[in-house]
């Protein structure tokens, strides 16, 4: 499933290449791109919908001469500033389902300037960045993991300030830095995002090992 906000969504070059390419897309579009319907109506988004309304309906995407068939897929919860204005060309997906793809951003620049500078990899070849990936996402894991830890059970490592202010992601991080560097002893290499209650502490964690291979 591709998925896509405004900045790249909003042509309908974007949307006819997916479509020839044979996938689903659920991909944003700024509301004042221009809406017809199938009987011929015409109007721009941001007039089809008012604050706490939602609706699906079918037509036909941007002015005449460049026109795209979509399904349209209008969500503007009470509180917001704007709706959502999403089209896709596939009957299943909805608006929750985009709304995760504001974890996959959050993930993305995790694997970047958050966390792992994957940018400074290099690497251009598909294999290698295969492979580079895996890593990534296996010490990304890790990562999540630790944080789950440090904020855990009735004794958080974490102060409740910290934990606002800092993702799972870089709580695990810090805890990862300042373990290794003063009591390696106290790391623990395992990935369970609910650990059990004998893993939660100093006390009883296991001692850091080595990986090999």
């Amino acid at each position: 499933i591709v998925e896509m906000d405004r900045g790249m969504a909003h042509s309908e070059a974007m949307l006819r290449a997916l479509k020839s390419l044979g996938v689903s897309d659920l991909v944003r579009v700024k509301s004042t791109a221009r809406f017809t319907r199938r009987r011929g109506h015409s109007q721009l988004l941001k007039e089809m919908i008012r604050p706490g309304e939602a609706f699906r309906c079918q037509g036909y995407l941007f002015k005449p001469q460049k026109r795209v068939p979509v399904e349209l897929v209008m969500v503007w919860e009470r509180g917001q500033r704007e709706p959502w204005c999403l089209v896709t060309n596939d009957r299943t997906l909805t608006a929750a389902r985009y709304a995760r793809r504001m974890w996959q951003e959050q993930g993305f620049r995790d694997l970047k300037s958050g966390g792992w500078p994957w940018e400074s990899s290099h690497l251009r070849h598909p294999e290698r960045m295969e492979r580079y990936l895996l890593v990534l996402a296996l010490a990304y894991a890790w990562m999540l993991t630790l944080g789950s830890m440090s904020v855990a059970g009735s004794t958080p490592i974490y102060s409740e300030d910290l934990v606002k202010r800092y993702s799972v992601f870089r709580l695990g991080l810090r805890y990862f830095k300042e373990r290794f560097h003063h009591r390696p002893q106290e790391v623990v290499i395992g990935l369970f995002f609910a650990p059990r209650p004998s893993l939660l502490w100093a006390s009883k964690l296991s001692p850091l090992r080595p990986i090999h291979g």
